[in-house]
């Protein structure tokens, strides 16, 4: 349990910056259509974006990384909604935050790296 919360120093913290961009938008597109209990999830992973840039973890990392690779499952798995060019749009918006904490995931010092 030490390990998830454990601050990672060496992590790099711009790999949060796309998983806060889509948060970023998707709050903004839920506080348009429902308000703050449509936007609550996307403020909250907002929140963990900023928390993981001033103090990475394991845990923040796997918290941010299992909904968008959710997500962008889904949205694969549903190509018939929209256009191609929605659902092209939208499978990126999972898929390249979900790239990007895979490609620079938050190694120990102790862990060596790829």
């Amino acid at each position: 349990m030490k390990a998830l919360v454990q601050r990672r120093p060496n992590a790099v913290r711009w790999a949060y910056l796309p998983v806060a961009l889509v948060s970023a938008l998707f709050a903004t597109m839920g506080w348009g259509e429902e308000g703050l209990s449509a936007a609550w999830p996307f403020l909250l992973m907002l929140l963990l974006c900023l928390i993981q840039w001033v103090y990475p973890t394991l845990l923040g990392w796997i918290l941010l990384l299992l909904p968008c690779v959710t997500y962008a499952i889904v949205v694969a798995a549903t190509p018939g909604n929209g256009t191609p060019g929605d659902y092209l749009f939208f499978l990126l918006c999972g898929a390249v935050p979900a790239a990007v904490l895979l490609l620079f995931r938050p190694w120990s010092d102790k862990a060596p790296r790829r």
